[in-house]
């Protein structure tokens, strides 16, 4: 789609030694790690600094040029240049930009992995309040545009919830700030971020870019919330002969307060995938709790009894331990040591958790077991009153019988997940069909992607098809599928 002349302008922007417009590198900007195909994008560009980001915005805004930003690692199909255009590589922006603890805050480019932020605070006696397993390579762009969860979830609710303001460049290369710092006096007055507090300006615009999976615009910074770390943490294992009596657990755990940042629901199948030829019990939870010594140790010994009345034991603090030793460089291990998957989340009331558990192992046995013979397994973890419910079906791609059976089998399994009435979490392609299902709230949100991004230059085709919003380049000719 880009001219020769384009692609030198946008290059100038940049540097030449941050521009690509080879075959090669190109084609490595193609794909994610999703079973989803997408087409060669014209360039890749990284940008250095949010003045970059600018100028290539207004300049792909003028050309009708898409834009397909990208950050850390991809899972889900969110950041695959589906109409070509350009995709911008945003780990050149990676700065820690201030840690700000009367403030409660720190703020960091979109870039930033999850690890760097965590090496940062930790120096200073703080954490962030949520970051996925994986966060070696996951970086803190993706996690806030995906609605992402993962450690700290249990105690913090997902990314969302702790994020205070970000900084965003619209497609027109306006560039607004969410959050107390929207109000320049409040920079000003603190003598750093000016990022504080979230609400009080009328609509909430950090929630409205939240899950937005980059479709409004390209993130360049966000705050998110900071806390102490904590004098102790507390590790349990504990293992149960049926689903039910765990779900139990975790809801009277809940109720009764006890301070998790992370509590995950293991299957014995699910187990006995990743370390065959050990006995498993029927269901395992591992539980991580955190803050002061008497507040640990009380709540432990709370946990222990509820765990107790439901028939469970203790099995230890060593799967825990293991766990929250190796839990930032999980994803490219655990999830990909059978081969390819993929992973449906969906969240569930934790009151209600042992209910949908079952309906859900039913759809699993029948579509993904029975009738396209997969090897799949279910698990999950609290994030606040809610669970995350993960079927994971395992294939390999590189045969291609295989991968159209697991496709076939993905989309009924979704549809039938999404007759639950599950809350699906947004990731990238992975829940796009399912968003006409919303009704007026779906028809709110195009028009709110027409009114900001009237040239659809935006991630086009990751939450909306293109022929649903416009786009007056789409009548161009399509890049190399892959």
């Amino acid at each position: 789609m880009l001219t020769s002349e384009l692609r030198t302008a946008f290059s100038r922007i940049v540097g030449q030694q941050n521009a690509w417009a080879d075959p090669s590198t190109r084609l490595l900007y193609a794909k994610d790690a999703s079973p989803y195909p997408g087409r060669t994008p014209d360039l890749v560009l990284r940008p250095g600094h949010v003045d970059e980001l600018v100028q290539i915005i207004r300049l792909a805004n003028d050309h009708g040029v898409p834009i397909y930003p990208r950050s850390g690692v991809n899972l889900w199909g969110g950041a695959i240049p589906l109409h070509g255009g350009i995709v911008l590589d945003m780990k050149r922006m990676n700065r820690i930009l201030s840690v700000d603890p009367e403030l409660f805050s720190v703020t960091v480019e979109t870039g930033a992995t999850l690890w760097e932020i965590h090496q940062a605070l930790t120096a200073q006696g703080y954490y962030n309040r949520v970051a996925p397993e994986g966060a070696l390579a996951s970086a803190i762009g993706g996690s806030f545009l995906c609605h992402g969860d993962g450690i700290g979830s249990a105690l913090w609710g997902n990314q969302g919830d702790a994020v205070i303001g970000c900084k965003m460049v619209l497609p027109n290369g306006d560039v607004v700030v969410t959050g107390s710092a929207a109000n320049p006096a409040a920079v000003t007055a603190t003598g750093t971020s000016g990022q504080f507090f979230r609400y009080g300006y009328a609509n909430d615009l950090t929630g409205l870019f939240c899950g937005s999976e980059g479709t409004l615009g390209v993130l360049a910074e966000l705050t998110l919330s900071i806390e102490q770390l904590p004098e102790k943490y507390g590790f349990g294992t504990y293992n149960f002969n049926s689903v039910d009596d765990a779900c139990a657990v975790l809801y009277e755990a809940r109720r009764r307060r006890v301070p998790a940042n992370f509590a995950t629901l293991r299957e014995g199948r699910s187990l006995a995938a990743i370390s065959p030829g050990v006995e498993h019990p029927v269901a395992q939870l591992v539980y991580v709790l955190e803050g002061d010594a008497p507040v640990v140790d009380h709540y432990m010994d709370v946990l222990e009894q509820i765990v107790k009345q439901h028939g469970g034991t203790n099995a230890g603090p060593q799967a825990a331990e293991r766990f929250w030793e190796r839990r930032f460089g999980l994803t490219p291990g655990a999830m990909f040591k059978l081969g390819a998957r993929v992973l449906l989340p969906l969240h569930y009331p934790l009151g209600q958790l042992a209910k949908f558990y079952h309906r859900i192992q039913a759809i699993c046995a029948e579509i993904i077991d029975r009738r396209y013979g997969l090897p799949y397994f279910i698990g999950g973890f609290q994030i606040g009153a809610a669970f995350v419910i993960y079927p994971t079906i395992m294939y390999l791609e590189q045969y291609p019988e295989q991968y159209q059976r697991v496709m076939a089998c993905t989309a009924e399994v979704k549809e039938a997940l999404l007759d639950l009435g599950g809350a699906p979490i947004s990731l990238g392609r992975l829940w796009a069909e399912a968003m006409p299902r919303l009704g007026p709230h779906y028809e709110l949100l195009k028009q709110i992607k027409q009114t900001t991004d009237p040239k659809n230059i935006m991630n086009p085709g990751i939450l909306f098809p293109v022929a649903e919003v416009g786009a007056t380049w789409a009548q161009a000719a399509p890049s190399q599928s892959v």
